[in-house]
């Protein structure tokens, strides 16, 4: 290896590690996303920085082997900068967009037609890919794309919104194997809509409404495996790990199909901080 090529090379692996190091230090949370152990490391340095000695304790919890509740002093809360909030319990409405074509209803199919006699237009959403399912009776809001020219390809204008009537869900055979289609019955507001009119259907799931419990999403932890957490705060200055089951994300609130009862408080900011502290090494370690 020439002398330029070795100067190259070491120029490159010194331009990475950079980069990593740089990513590592200020941007963790993209690290906890794509690398958990390495991020489990990088909080556990950032935990036993930021908690002196005799600043925490880890006590073991009767019948909860592998789990230790985090005793913070007040000073190592301060330095962590650890936020709660509530469990919530409340209505959560649950929609999905998705793509759909307008048609003419007389080619809706047999299972669905008594709804679409005359001359009305429907409104087909393949259901492909979609987790949850519609909810049966409730209505759908569709919105018109618009072409390059800003005029939606039906002629109505760009942005316009109208509101469909859920008629039934379909399974049909499709080049991709059976496949599950909602249909919607346009309003009789839909004039200038063409047979061919591709629209957003933003579809209500069904169970929207009914209360459930929620949380801030920042409060969900990832471990290297894979498994959620949170952390409750169930006495002052207190930590315990919690697991929880995700039925969704919507923006910035995690809806739990499972976990702690409404009214509990976890923790929103600094859960990786605690997950480093419950797993760092040097903290005293009471009743081991």
């Amino acid at each position: 290896m020439t002398r330029l090529a070795l100067t190259i090379l070491l120029s490159i692996l010194v331009a990475a590690l950079s980069a990593h190091l740089a990513v590592a230090t200020f941007f963790p949370n993209v690290i906890a996303a794509h690398y958990p152990p390495f991020a489990a490391r990088i909080y556990d340095t950032k935990a036993s920085l930021a908690i002196q000695a005799g600043a925490a304790r880890l006590e073991p919890i009767d019948g909860r082997p592998g789990i230790l509740r985090v005793v913070l002093t007040q000073a190592a809360v301060d330095r962590l900068a650890i936020e709660t909030a509530a469990v919530v319990e409340r209505p959560v409405q649950r929609s999905r967009a998705l793509a759909g074509v307008v048609l003419a209803g007389s080619a809706a199919p047999k299972a669905v037609s008594g709804e679409a006699s005359g001359n009305v237009f429907i409104v087909r959403v393949p259901l492909s890919g979609a987790v949850d399912t519609p909810a049966p009776n409730e209505p759908a809001v569709v919105s018109l794309l618009a072409a390059t020219n800003g005029v939606a390809k039906s002629g109505a204008p760009q942005g316009a919104s109208l509101s469909a009537k859920a008629i039934g869900i379909v399974t049909e055979e499709t080049p991709r194997g059976p496949e599950r289609i909602a249909y919607y019955l346009l309003s009789g507001e839909s004039a200038g809509v063409q047979p061919g009119t591709s629209v957003i259907a933003q579809v209500p799931l069904s169970g929207s409404g009914t209360p459930r419990r929620v949380i801030p999403a920042a409060a969900v932890l990832y471990d290297p495996t894979g498994r959620t957490w949170v952390y409750t705060n169930p006495q002052p200055l207190a930590f315990v790990r919690e697991p929880v089951e995700i039925d969704a994300m919507e923006g910035d609130t995690a809806i739990l199909r499972r976990g702690p009862a409404a009214g509990a408080l976890v923790v929103k900011t600094g859960a990786f901080e605690l997950f480093g502290a419950e797993s760092a090494i040097g903290i005293e370690k009471v009743g081991h």
